[in-house]
């Protein structure tokens, strides 16, 4: 069964074959555990596809630390906006600050394109306004199946090499498709660009004459660094002012537009230190096991079972300050994706955990 699954998981990855970048894309397989845990009365399912981990794979801590000045500037110098089709012929570039560590691009005519680079490590552009996007979305729009992210107008193709792209000039590799959200009907994108525009107040100069060029496909990938799979969950708080900021990177892309926006992690060159020594990492099935003491020593009034979705080993990130000058440091994790379902609503609450690699803590 085992065996099979990884088969069936290596074919649906095969987006990364003959004509993508080899040295972008980092080969991951999957394999699948499915089982059920009585948790003092609360059901753990485990359902789960899990990415498979080398036999005695070592892990340690690090510090990631965050870009310069001359840094952020650097790279903004260094990528190929053009290749990525953002235009940088009309605008200016605004240094960073201490009160604003951003080396941003400010266009002339309008507010878009934009682009900020973040001396924390991240950077963010678009090249037209994407919130229509986003403007009474239903789940309909959401696609399950990750391999399903062309659209009219956007080869599978073309889609795969504006990833390889982006990930070149930001330096970084990825790993297969996280999510997907699309909508590619000119009938809803004309709706919700109508609707977009009546509650922004704008008038109607802004509404597109040609409302399938606003299709777009929203992907998510997760980021490796120098071979860490990073933290590439939602975005979390924790108690004590703590959050988990998400290190994957997101590319949206439209048929009359291309690269119509990007947020992701940003590089520029050795910035991982070890601060620990190497130590073996838990396997999958210990950290199912450190799962399900967590569930079995609490009580969760109305909770009727929790589903594990899927299992990943990843480096998270901590932190009290993630703005800050201080470097961040990751911490080698199981990372879960976790469903709840709840007595009082039909959709279950999605959600992350993490449990440290070594010694199976909950992080968060």
């Amino acid at each position: 069964m085992k065996k099979a699954m990884i088969i069936l998981m290596l074919v649906l990855i095969c987006f990364t074959s003959a004509s993508a970048d080899s040295d972008v894309w980092v080969e991951e397989t999957w394999w699948r555990i499915d089982r059920e845990i009585d948790c003092e009365g609360l059901p753990l399912l485990i359902h789960a596809k899990v990415l498979e981990v080398p036999e005695g794979a070592e892990v340690c801590e690090y510090h990631l630390e965050k870009l310069s000045k001359a840094e952020v500037v650097e790279k903004g110098k260094q990528i190929n906006w053009e290749a990525l089709g953002f235009d940088t012929s009309s605008g200016e570039w605004q240094m960073p600050t201490k009160s604003d560590p951003v080396y941003s691009f400010i266009s002339k005519s309008s507010s878009y394109p934009m682009c900020h680079l973040y001396q924390y490590c991240n950077v963010n552009l678009a090249t037209l306004d994407p919130y229509y996007m986003y403007e009474n979305s239903m789940h309909d729009d959401y696609i399950d199946d990750p391999n399903q992210f062309e659209i009219n107008g956007v080869s599978r193709e073309e889609i795969i090499r504006n990833a390889e792209l982006i990930a070149t000039e930001f330096g970084f590799q990825l790993g297969d498709v996280l999510r997907v959200n699309k909508c590619d009907d000119p009938e809803t994108i004309s709706e919700r660009m109508k609707l977009y525009t009546k509650r922004m107040g704008w008038s109607e100069l802004y509404y597109p004459k040609e409302a399938a060029d606003y299709a777009f496909t929203d992907l998510t990938f997760p980021v490796y660094y120098n071979g860490l799979r990073l933290f590439s969950g939602c975005w979390t708080s924790m108690s004590n002012d703590l959050e988990v900021p998400n290190m994957n990177m997101r590319m949206i892309v439209t048929p009359g537009y291309g690269i119509s926006a990007v947020e992701s992690m940003l590089f520029s060159g050795s910035q991982l230190k070890a601060i620990t020594g190497c130590k073996p990492a838990m396997n999958a099935d210990e950290a199912i096991h450190c799962i399900e003491e967590k569930y079995a020593n609490m009580f969760f009034p109305g909770v009727k079972s929790v589903t594990v979705q899927s299992m990943a080993l990843e480096y998270v990130t901590i932190t009290g300050d993630w703005a800050s000058e201080k470097p961040y440091t990751l911490y080698p994790a199981w990372v879960a994706q976790i469903s709840i379902a709840d007595e009082e609503s039909d959709d279950p609450y999605i959600t992350y955990e993490a449990y440290d690699a070594v010694t199976g803590k909950p992080l968060f």
